[in-house]
């Protein structure tokens, strides 16, 4: 069998181990999303193999590796770099979505070599993403800095710790003497541990100031002070697979939480009615039952004439349309703090309805 090439991740070098019991073809299809893999020609002969001139594009084409009883498929970045008995492991869970997959880091000598999924059934199953499979390599770039700089004449200059340190420390204290603490910021990213977001808060209210932040992508922040507590689904993640009605609002799905979304695709499978409100009209690789794509403006708008339809439906089924929808609206408002611009719509259109 000839070497294929399935892309970056993803290796098919040892094709003459394959023994055609077609895992791979299979979890494309059917977990996947997307048949981007199959058998070509017949008896001994048939080879496993992408589309010609394609590669494998999924966004969990990692699992191929694991799913591969043989090892015909193997990881590109891993090959070839450690033994399996060379490497420590180290439990984790995933810091690139909300979904909090679980995994384990597989490290020599100080050095992440490659990351596999733990099984847990209620959040990833089996699986993992690529993101969380891959982006250890990141880590290991040679364009990562690794030692503190100092800006000087205009040209970045390599200093040592604690000269940087004593720089920053002087810098920090000097805005804080003549232009006041509250004029100091701190941004983390999102990605940081719990441990570093505590320090970097303790060292901010240190110097004085509270302006501590992580969402660095966000231009609102008008609904601040108004949340009880923490944005979540509301239920366990594994209890998607048996909704049967389901509404995806401004989510490049498949981007944002792959396994989510495979969570999602078994669902419809099963007669799940998927519905999408976005400002892009993405393929989910799934049967969708509507789609509503509004500009960004748009989508309060929306999602109000989506809440009203609702509690009309919930209101005729009480038995008190007008009434009842006036009072739902309220209830809304008091449990998740809607904008009074988004009630006024609400009742407006229940009241014109």
């Amino acid at each position: 069998m000839l070497h294929k090439d399935l892309g970056p991740l993803v290796s098919s070098a040892e094709m003459s181990r394959c023994i055609n019991c077609t895992r791979c073809v299979r979890f494309c299809q059917e977990i996947a999303g997307q048949m981007e893999m199959g058998q070509a020609f017949r008896g001994e002969h048939a080879e496993i193999m992408s589309f010609v001139g394609k590669s494998v594009d999924t966004e969990l084409s990692g699992n191929l590796i694991d799913l591969c009883p043989v090892g015909a498929l193997t990881s590109k970045p891993f090959r070839y770099s450690a033994r399996n008995w060379e490497l420590s492991r180290r439990r984790s869970v995933s810091p690139h979505d909300g979904l909090g997959s679980n995994l384990a880091v597989h490290v020599k000598n100080n050095r992440v070599m490659r990351v596999l999924p733990v099984e847990n059934e209620d959040i990833n199953e089996c699986w993992l993403s690529d993101k969380d499979r891959f982006s250890y390599e990141g880590l290991n770039s040679a364009e990562r800095l690794t030692r503190p700089m100092i800006k000087q004449d205009g040209k970045w200059q390599e200093v040592e710790w604690q000269a940087a340190l004593d720089y920053v420390a002087n810098a920090l204290s000097q805005v804080a003497n003549c232009a006041g603490a509250g004029e100091i910021g701190a941004l983390a990213t999102p990605h940081s541990t719990l441990e570093e977001l505590y320090l970097l808060q303790k060292l901010a209210r240190g110097l004085g100031s509270d302006n501590v932040d992580f969402r660095l992508r966000q231009s609102d922040f008008s609904a601040d002070g108004k949340r009880a507590g923490a944005p979540w689904l509301g239920m366990p993640v594994a209890e998607i697979s048996s909704r049967d009605r389901l509404l995806i609002v401004g989510s490049f799905l498949r981007k944002d939480h792959p396994l989510l979304a495979q969570r999602i695709r078994q669902a419809v499978k099963k007669g799940a009615r998927a519905n999408i409100v976005h400002s892009a009209d993405d393929d989910l690789l799934m049967k969708v039952e509507n789609k509503a794509i509004v500009a960004p403006d748009a989508m309060a708008h929306t999602l109000a004439q989506i809440l009203k339809a609702l509690m009309e439906l919930l209101a005729t089924r009480l038995g008190h349309p007008e009434t009842m929808a006036k009072s739902l609206v309220m209830a809304a408002e008091k449990k998740t703090g809607v904008d009074a611009a988004v009630q006024d719509v609400v009742v407006g259109s229940t009241a014109a309805a």
